[in-house]
């Protein structure tokens, strides 16, 4: 899909535009009130302008959005009505295989005679993939664990977590001109 010549100029014309203003910003520096005031309706302007792009550029991707949300819900059913036989099969498929393997690998260090792998067709390959499951949580070495961040946002009192530090930061909501 082509974007049209007008948004696209736009775009462009706007970009100048910020750039410009990004340059002029960037060297600001806050030493006393009125430096803040004017970092506070700076920081305004470019949220406002920020949400006037962001709903031009609705206007254009959301019809686009719908259509494949459309498009996607219309199809679904019928791509799950495909789902069970097709991981019952690659589940088959991939125990004979493995089945074959070893019997082959066994009888290697026999006398019996070896075993022929099992073919598939030009149109299916398959490779050896090494899967893993967890059989014991408390023996699984500390580097291969994670923190659960959302559990520790969760908790009721995070500074009482150890390994935990809790911190400040001021954060900043942002109300454009209306």
């Amino acid at each position: 899909m082509t974007v049209p010549v007008e948004v696209s100029r736009f775009v462009e014309s706007e970009i100048v535009v910020a750039r410009e203003l990004s340059d002029l910003i960037l060297s600001v520096e806050i030493a006393d009130q009125p430096d803040l005031d004017f970092a506070e309706t700076q920081l305004r302007a470019i949220a406002t302008e920020k949400r006037r792009i962001d709903e031009d550029r609705k206007k254009i991707t959301g019809p686009l959005h719908q259509a494949w949300k459309a498009a996607n819900d219309h199809f679904r059913p019928l791509i799950e009505a495909y789902d069970a036989p097709e991981k019952f099969l690659r589940k088959a498929i991939s125990a004979y295989l493995l089945k074959i393997e070893k019997e082959r690998v066994s009888s290697m260090y026999s006398l019996a005679p070896v075993a022929r792998p099992a073919e598939l067709s030009s149109k299916t390959s398959s490779r050896t993939v090494t899967k893993f499951r967890v059989v014991d949580a408390s023996l699984v070495p500390r580097e291969y664990c994670s923190p659960d961040l959302k559990k520790i946002s969760a908790a009721p009192d995070i500074a009482g977590i150890p390994g935990v530090e809790t911190y400040e930061e001021i954060a900043l909501t942002v109300r454009g001109e209306s």
